[in-house]
Parts: C-alpha cells; sequence; structure tokens
C-alpha cells in the first residue's frame, strides 16, 4: 500500500505501469492527494494481471495519443474508489478504457 499524503501533487514524469500478477493499492490519507499527468501522459496502465487500486485520489490532466488518459486496462483489475478523474484525455476512453478482448476486472465506486 503506497499512502499519498492530504494536499500532496504528484507530478508524473512517466505513466506509472503495473505489468505482473501483483497487488498495489494507492490511497489517499485525505482531501487533496493527487496525481498529476500535467497534460503529458496518461497516468497508469494495468497489464499482466496486476490488480491495482486506486482510492481517495484526484487524477487529473492524464493526456495521451493512445487509449486511457487517467488508466488504460489489458489484462488487469482496476479498482477505483472515493475518487475523482478530471481533464484526461486519450484517443478512446478519456478516464479509463479497458481492453475487453482481454481479461479484466473493473470496479468503480463513488468516484467521478
Amino acid at each position: 500500500v503506497v499512502l499519498v499524503a492530504s494536499g500532496t501533487i504528484i507530478e508524473l514524469e512517466k505513466q506509472l505501469s503495473c505489468g505482473k500478477a501483483i497487488a498495489v493499492t494507492i490511497r489517499g490519507s485525505g482531501e487533496g492527494a493527487t496525481i498529476d499527468g500535467k497534460d503529458k501522459i496518461g497516468l497508469f496502465k494495468v497489464s499482466g494481471g496486476c490488480s491495482l487500486t486506486l482510492e481517495r485520489l484526484n487524477l487529473v490532466n492524464g493526456k495521451t495519443n493512445g487509449d486511457g488518459g487517467a488508466v488504460y486496462v489489458k489484462n488487469g483489475i482496476l479498482t477505483l474508489m472515493d475518487s475523482t478523474v478530471t481533464n484526461c484525455k486519450g484517443d478512446w476512453g478519456g478516464a479509463l478504457y479497458v481492453e475487453i478482448s482481454y481479461n479484466y476486472k473493473v470496479r468503480v465506486e463513488r468516484s467521478t
């Protein structure tokens, strides 16, 4: 589990990718925990059987010339809880894009 402190803004230089059969949780410890793609990159890629849980986070400014500005899922599991996705862009799926021809599971709760 990775905890992101309240009010912290993490500006990504590279897309965060989980490509193995492991479980990763990134959780905001309070309001304002933000992951920012700076309008340059997609935020997360989930593949290879990875299980990624994003909880109590603001996902902002993800941008890709491909699919899934905030999160791209191909053969993985995504849980998005109590989070917001804002100003994320992709050719398909500005917030989320899921490759349906592969194994996947996506759960979104109390998120916008």
